[in-house]
């Protein structure tokens, strides 16, 4: 309204525990004429318990969030209850992880939406449901642990289509498709890269489709009723690739961020297209564009789920970038 337009992020402090870390909400006011600047002001902060990993909200309610811990635990917070700025009280401490991680992913399925997965440097993916009920100490056991890996498990993803069907990656190398029916070994398993896999992300229409990011500096494009066959590397970053997210607005989007300070945004339409040598020379033809905005390691991005071509990004020296294509 009045030019401007207003939306909420989600982000963690991470202070070294040399001062108090906090979950908050920052409200962003984002103008409609470029020669305005957005306002960010905080609206709301939790007191976290040591440093942030990790955070994210519940697609079907986003007032419900959880975070990674550096103990290993998972906390999950409302917004609609008065959190404590002073001490830590989440709604629930989701037990079951014994070292921390980073990946952790809801359930977006109507059927499943209180379904939470979570991936450890223990090897380990929980797996809860946060309306079961907790013990007196508002402690949550999981629903169940999923064991195959055998090196830390880097991050998590669910289908789109098939609310029993996920897929982690782990430092062993390894893309693992899990049906939670069947949890006692993966249903599908292959070497997917050269080195660490960091990330991995379901296509958001297709259900076949996901992407993983690695520390071989690429990115690997598997269609998982063919897993053997990857479809295709994506070769661009000259760093280690620490996170892949489709966009949730064009179907053919991926973008990827890496230990070079980038993040590519790739169009897989492009994919084999005829180039001039000029044009190779900044790219093969499916980079779509290269956000160099960041003069530090970036921690964490996402797609804005409202405005189309917009992306938030975090580095590592707390600066928060907010950019359009």
């Amino acid at each position: 309204d009045n030019g401007w337009w207003s939306q909420e992020m989600l982000i963690g402090t991470h202070t070294n525990d040399l001062e108090p870390n906090f979950a908050q909400h920052l409200r962003l006011d984002i103008p409609e004429k470029k020669s305005d600047k957005t306002k960010f002001s905080i609206s709301q902060r939790v007191f976290h318990e040591g440093e942030v990993n990790r955070a994210r909200y519940m697609p079907l309610d986003p007032s419900v969030f959880a975070t990674k811990t550096a103990t290993g635990d998972v906390l999950v917070f409302d917004r609609k209850v008065n959190h404590s700025q002073e001490v830590c009280d989440p709604l629930l401490k989701l037990k079951g992880h014994r070292m921390e991680g980073y990946g952790l992913a809801w359930c977006h399925h109507e059927s499943k939406k209180n379904h939470l997965l979570s991936a450890g440097f223990d090897q380990l993916i929980c797996h809860w449901d946060i309306g079961m009920a907790p013990n007196q100490d508002k402690e949550l056991e999981p629903l169940q642990v999923y064991r195959g890996h055998t090196s830390c498990v880097e991050d998590v993803s669910w289908n789109a289509t098939n609310d029993c069907i996920f897929a982690s990656v782990a430092d062993d190398k390894k893309l693992m498709i899990w049906d939670t029916r069947s949890p006692g070994q993966p249903v599908q398993s292959v070497q997917a890269h050269t080195a660490d896999i960091n990330s991995v992300a379901f296509h958001p229409k297709r259900d076949w489709m996901l992407a993983t990011g690695s520390s071989d500096k690429t990115i690997g494009l598997f269609d998982i009723r063919k897993i053997d066959d990857k479809l295709y590397s994506f070769e661009s970053h000259e760093g280690e690739v620490s996170q892949v997210a489709w966009s949730p607005h064009e179907d053919p989007i991926l973008a990827s961020a890496a230990s070079d300070r980038k993040i590519i945004v790739w169009d897989l339409r492009e994919i084999g297209k005829e180039q001039t040598p000029d044009d190779a020379e900044d790219g093969p033809p499916e980079v779509l564009f290269v956000h160099s905005g960041h003069t530090a390691k970036i921690n964490d991005f996402s797609w804005n789920p409202e405005e189309p071509w917009v992306i938030s990004s975090c580095a590592e020296d707390n600066v928060v970038q907010i950019w359009k294509m």
